[in-house]
């Protein structure tokens, strides 16, 4: 191949490149004036999810992460959460998406949130003489939530 060739198939090659469709949707994330309206909107409407919604915005973990998070993976003392696995659209469990555990660093505010969610999830289950399900956020089956559900019910609609 000559150098002629070459330089002609790299133009080629980079027009190919800036025409391609990006392989992700870009991200808008809440400013912080939208935060406190966003979670409002939520306290309002569906204040079963607060906690939830909170954990996810003081934390940026993926919806499946937060709906694969079981209490055995929440270090209240050491203020983490440990990623150990993800619920998929599909109702399995697998790891996260990378493939690799990792912990995750948890505000004062997600902790608060955390601990009264469990003492109100821990009323619950002995009125009903249950044992606390594993999931920080069970269904009402005791089962992680879909969170395509929970986007398209709960998240939307905030």
């Amino acid at each position: 191949m000559t150098t002629i060739q070459f330089t002609q198939l790299i133009i080629i090659i980079g027009k190919f490149i800036k025409s391609a469709k990006p392989l992700h949707e870009s991200i808008d994330p809440f400013s912080p004036a939208e935060v406190p309206a966003f979670l409002q909107a939520i306290r309002d409407g569906a204040p079963e999810y607060l906690t939830m919604f909170t954990l996810l915005l003081h934390t940026g973990i993926r919806s499946g992460e937060c709906a694969g998070l079981s209490w055995g993976n929440v270090d209240f003392r050491n203020k983490y959460l440990f990623i150990r696995q993800t619920w998929t659209p599909a109702g399995r469990l697998q790891p996260p998406k990378n493939g690799k555990e990792r912990p995750v660093d948890l505000s004062d505010a997600a902790i608060a949130a955390l601990q009264a969610h469990r003492r109100e999830l821990q009323k619950e289950y002995l009125k009903k003489g249950e044992p606390l399900p594993d999931w920080v956020f069970p269904n009402d089956k005791g089962k992680p939530h879909s969170m395509t559900n929970v986007r398209k019910r709960i998240f939307y609609a905030a």
